[in-house]
């Protein structure tokens, strides 16, 4: 049966001549028992999620702390950098320090060796005014035996002379 009023069209449901109550409401109870499961399950999922937020929260701190000792530690390769900075240039400068003494010993012996030369040369020259003086001193010593004798014979003449 269709009754208009003010437009609308309304329809009486027709309800079966037989129906099963029980029936419908075991199937509603059915349909409740899954219903309750399902939210049961989502439930336990929502604790899940629970318990990985608590875990995400927990690895964030982590790694916040763990981004503060990387900070720390970034810090002390800047400084260990620095420091290396230093070593490199105090080792240029002993490099520097040691190559001019490394030449001054070259020219230290240098001189040890003109020296040593020198020194040879004098030994030599000296050997040699030595062996002269020994010479000289031959000849002296002839020259005065000679003189000694001219002396002598000098003195004879001079005594034979009337």
């Amino acid at each position: 049966m269709l009754a208009v009023a003010s437009g609308l069209v309304w329809v009486k449901p027709e309800l079966p001549e037989r129906m099963d109550l029980v029936g419908m409401l075991k199937t509603i109870g059915e349909r409740n028992d899954q219903i309750n499961e399902v939210n049961g399950e989502i439930a336990g999922k929502m604790s899940d999620i629970d318990k990985r937020s608590s875990t995400t929260e927990r690895i964030g701190s982590q790694l916040q702390a763990l981004r503060a000792g990387i900070s720390e530690q970034d810090r002390s390769l800047a400084e260990l950098d620095r420091l290396s900075q230093k070593q490199i240039e105090l080792s240029l400068s002993l490099q520097e320090l040691a190559s001019t003494l490394h030449a001054d010993l070259d020219g230290v012996g240098q001189g040890s060796a003109e020296q040593k030369a020198a020194l040879l040369k004098m030994q030599a020259s000296a050997k040699h005014l030595t062996e002269l003086a020994a010479e000289i001193a031959q000849t002296n010593s002839a020259i005065a035996g000679k003189v000694s004798a001219a002396a002598q014979t000098s003195a004879e003449v001079a005594d034979d002379m009337p």
